[in-house]
């Protein structure tokens, strides 16, 4: 309990600070507040920068405007029962690279997508789509403009004023690609000195295939190597994928074959530097393995194939602000799944740039009564045939689904749990897309009036709050219903997207407990568990933390887990509270005094037995034996 103190009403309590584990005792008064509170505590230790931190108790986060009295802290909080002070989770990017790319931190404090994103309102294009990224999309939207005739996005290549360049951006971990077949082409050029669709379309030629069926997902400079996918190929059958392999050997390895022709002339031409570099290399990979049912339907890979494709040659500098974007988007969508009971793995980002759009935005959100009004919100894709409605004329009122809720209009939400649940699809990728929304002047409805209608004429957008207990999709009843944000726009030039996101559902996670989750000394072991394995690696600083994630993602029975924790910071004690959850749970302790560690591990009840290791390679094996 608060030690009162005779003068002024004055009395302490205790923070805890969740860095260093210190528990400091600051002076404080009924109408304090929980921001007076955060920055009396930094200035008194040193800690820079308050807008950093917010307070955590009995497991929720504390609001800035709050008052010790409204939330009782004078007689709740003690030295044993504190407050935490943490680092919001934006704050730790910077020092924690791993963050985003290879575990997701489970911080209490819910992320702003716009904070994470770096985004900045009000919005301006030319921050969000740099030079750098238009000299990507320029390239890419050239080469793919080039071998593209009928496919489906190559529809908005048929507008030279409103062309769709989207620019794949890198993906932290495992994804389908690496578990389909491609092949891996090295070309004795710069990719300067060869003409890109003359070898893609020898190279089909060659391989009796339609040049559209050839998709390439990346390139590096040097001698050029791309590698290539090839649709229709992932649903073929064993026997056929290894007549294909029969073809490319005979091709590239012992018959004269076109794109052999064609890249020998281009080298007799080049330089003298050149001569001495011998001919094409082909390498396969995934062509021997048997296709089980986790693999796509061929409607679904073709499409995967076609948003991730990447014709394009991405210098070092340029390549790493395109991964700390995508960190960034990773870390504002895993964050938003985190308490969801069912696990999403993100398999693709595809960054959008649409210089007509962009124009359309600006211009019509300009003209709004309320140009401040922005928000960043998520649209789930129902039909994939959508796609060409929002490359094309950008989003769209469709009605097919259904008559409009709340008025018709173009639906978003801000949650990506949320709008993936409009994706009933039934296919195995689910796509959100992340759009920038200027939603001006917004009426506030929590009635069913607007079903079926267009938007009150007064109004820009409707805004309503749905229950998330019943899953009715109605307005809430009172403002203490747990509830979702849906908001109708009137315009679609009110809407510019930005990414579009892929994810697929999983069965598996791993949590790593650990008060210093967010250092670096594990990234090694985090990294080869990402690049190896399609799950996500949930980063617990508290043992409360990592309980409540538990009781989310346990709640699926058929749900796989391993739980690694530090054997410090009442490892026994977690462990047990783990076994609560669900009594096979699977635990390795990871610890430099395995000797100690081993004493309270025996003495513990119930199977399977927990491990003890100091070992990182243990770690790895452990969770590789588990959970596959």
């Amino acid at each position: 309990m608060a030690s009162k103190s005779t003068a002024n009403n004055n009395f302490k309590i205790s923070i805890r600070i969740r860095s260093n584990g210190a528990v400091v005792h600051p002076t404080v008064h009924l109408k304090t507040t929980i921001l007076d509170i955060i920055r009396d505590v930094c200035e008194q230790n040193g800690l820079n920068e308050p807008e950093q931190y917010y307070l955590a108790f009995n497991n929720d986060v504390l609001e800035y405007n709050e008052t010790v009295e409204k939330l009782n802290l004078h007689t709740l909080a003690s030295s044993t029962f504190a407050p935490e002070l943490c680092t919001k989770t934006s704050y730790l990017l910077k020092p924690s690279p791993h963050i985003g790319k290879h575990i997701i931190l489970t911080s209490l404090k819910k992320l702003l997508p716009t904070e994470v994103l770096n985004i900045h309102l009000p919005f301006k294009v030319e921050d969000f789509i740099p030079d750098y990224v238009k000299k990507i999309g320029e390239q890419i939207a050239f080469n793919k403009g080039l071998s593209q005739t009928n496919t489906t996005l190559a529809l908005s290549h048929t507008k030279p004023n409103n062309i769709t360049r989207l620019i794949p951006l890198p993906v932290f971990g495992h994804t389908i690609i690496d578990d389909l077949p491609y092949m891996k082409l090295t070309i004795p050029l710069d990719p300067d000195k060869f003409d890109w669709h003359i070898l893609l379309k020898h190279l089909a030629d060659d391989l009796e295939i339609d040049i559209d069926d050839l998709v390439i997902l990346k390139a590096t400079r040097g001698s050029t190597i791309v590698i290539l996918a090839l649709k229709r190929l992932p649903s073929t059958s064993k026997e056929t994928l290894d007549k294909f392999t029969k073809k490319i050997s005979t091709i590239y390895k012992e018959a004269t074959s076109k794109v052999k022709e064609y890249v020998k002339k281009l080298v007799s031409a080049s330089p003298k530097d050149y001569q001495d570099i011998s001919g094409i290399h082909v390498e396969l990979t995934n062509f021997d393995k048997i296709m089980n049912d986790e693999i796509l339907i061929p409607d679904d890979i073709d499409l995967f194939y076609e948003l991730n494709e990447r014709p394009a040659i991405i210098d070092d500098h340029t390549w790493t602000l395109l991964k700390e974007k995508s960190r960034h988007i990773t870390i504002c969508i895993s964050d938003a799944f985190k308490n969801c009971e069912q696990e999403y793995v993100i398999n693709c980002i595809i960054q959008i740039c649409n210089d007509e759009l962009a124009n359309d935005y600006r211009d019509y959100s300009s003209t709004l009564s309320d140009k401040k009004n922005e928000r960043i919100l998520f649209h789930g894709v129902k039909d994939r045939k959508h796609f060409d409605g929002i490359f094309e004329e950008n989003f769209c009122f469709m009605g097919k689904t259904d008559i409009g809720w709340y008025g018709q209009g173009i639906y978003f939400t801000s949650s990506p749990n949320y709008a993936i649940s409009y994706d009933k699809t039934g296919e195995k990728i689910n796509y959100i897309i992340c759009s920038i929304v200027s939603l001006g002047k917004t009426l506030h409805i929590n009635n069913m009036n607007y079903k079926g209608k267009p938007l009150h004429p007064d109004y820009n957008s409707h805004y309503v709050q749905v229950d998330t207990e019943k899953k009715s999709n109605r307005p809430i009843k009172n403002n203490k219903d747990k509830y979702y944000e849906e908001f109708v726009i009137k315009d679609k030039k009110q809407i510019l997207p930005l990414y579009i996101i892929g994810l697929r559902e999983s069965d598996r996670f791993v949590i790593w407990r650990d008060a210093k989750i967010a250092n670096q000394e594990n990234t090694n072991t985090y990294k080869k568990l990402k690049e190896t394995y399609n799950f996500n690696i949930y980063g617990s600083e508290t043992s409360d933390d990592a309980l409540k994630l538990l009781k989310h993602k346990l709640f699926n029975k058929s749900t796989l887990c391993v739980v690694v924790t530090n054997g410090a910071d009442d490892g026994k004690g977690f462990a047990i509270e783990c076994r609560k959850e669900r009594l096979e749970i699977l635990i390795i302790v990871y610890c430099m005094n395995v000797a100690y560690h081993q004493k309270w591990v025996d003495e513990l009840v119930g199977e399977p037995k927990i491990k003890v290791t100091k070992s990182q390679t243990d770690i790895f094996n452990y969770i590789k034996e588990k959970l596959f």
